[in-house]
């Protein structure tokens, strides 16, 4: 999937790293000039210093580069953004926004240190908080960037409606025919994504055979879902 990348700051990633592995952690996109430059922060051990600027922590292995730079480096490594569950995360930075419980109240976080973090208010009052990570879990709740909202939504559409063992009908393009299968599993990364049991074959297209849709065995016609 292609991503914005400006748009990831404090966002969970997950990649193969360089030698095979599974790399996991979260990307910091910072503005330097007229660049866009993303930091990457894998989970895991290294050396740790502060920098006051950022107002995070940095690995001495930290990958960096403009955002052009960053993206090849992200498609050859099968990068992929995880949006972040509310519910459990507590890994607070720098530019997360957070929710009161009561939902009465909306601050940005502005600066963490350590345990400590400080907070200003997003309702235009010029009003600056100071908190505990333990309070900040306890009494808020972190919320979901614009782009991760879309980024779920995405992922919701990507979602296979089909369990092992459906009747469905399936081709590969819009000129073929379809024809009866029983559906095996589902590869979201592949360009034929749906696997057939008793069959080396998938397909590019899978419907549900129903009441409706048996009328397209052995037709080329187009599937209509209001069908």
């Amino acid at each position: 999937m292609k991503y914005d990348f400006s748009k990831c700051n404090n966002l969970q990633f997950k990649a193969k790293g360089d030698e095979g592995e599974v790399m996991t952690g979260y990307l910091k996109v910072t503005k330097e000039g007229e660049e866009c430059v993303v930091y990457v922060f894998p989970d895991g051990g290294g050396n740790e210093t502060y920098d006051r600027g950022l107002q995070l922590v940095i690995r001495d292995y930290a990958r960096y580069g403009i955002i052009e730079k960053f993206s090849v480096w992200a498609e050859e490594h099968d990068l992929e953004i995880v949006p972040r569950d509310p519910e459990t995360y507590t890994d607070w930075k720098v530019g997360d926004k957070v929710i009161s419980n009561k939902g009465n109240q909306v601050n940005t976080l502005i600066a963490v240190l350590g345990k400590a973090i400080v907070l200003v208010r997003d309702d235009g009052a010029p009003f600056t908080g100071l908190t505990t990570a333990d309070n900040l879990t306890k009494y808020d709740k972190l919320i979901l960037t614009d782009y991760e909202q879309e980024l779920l939504a995405e992922q919701e559409k990507e979602k296979c409606p089909f369990r092992e063992g459906d009747k469905v009908l399936v081709r590969d393009y819009d000129s073929s025919e379809w024809r009866f299968a029983i559906f095996a599993s589902y590869n979201k990364d592949s360009k034929e994504p749906y696997k057939m049991k008793s069959s080396v074959l998938s397909y590019r297209q899978c419907i549900p055979l129903n009441e409706h849709t048996w009328r397209l065995l052995g037709t080329t016609d187009e599937y209509k879902e209001e069908e």
